[in-house]
């Protein structure tokens, strides 16, 4: 993915379930193998990730990711 892609994507998160699912199907299998790595339990790891793409979306109306 691009990062002009993912910008766009952030650009209509709020307002679309498409957007987050794009971007979840595209980065939640990298995010959660890294909080697999250092977490070593999976259900920990399943939590970061999920945790990650809520604060996502928050983090998206005050910041542009480059």
């Amino acid at each position: 993915m691009t990062v002009e892609k993912f910008n766009a994507c952030l650009d209509r998160i709020s307002e679309d379930r498409e957007a987050m699912a794009v971007l979840y199907s595209e980065y939640y299998d990298r995010v959660y193998a890294t909080a697999l790595y250092y977490m070593r339990n999976g259900d920990f790891a399943h939590d970061v990730a999920s945790e990650v793409f809520m604060r996502l979306v928050q983090y998206r109306k005050t910041e542009q990711i480059r």
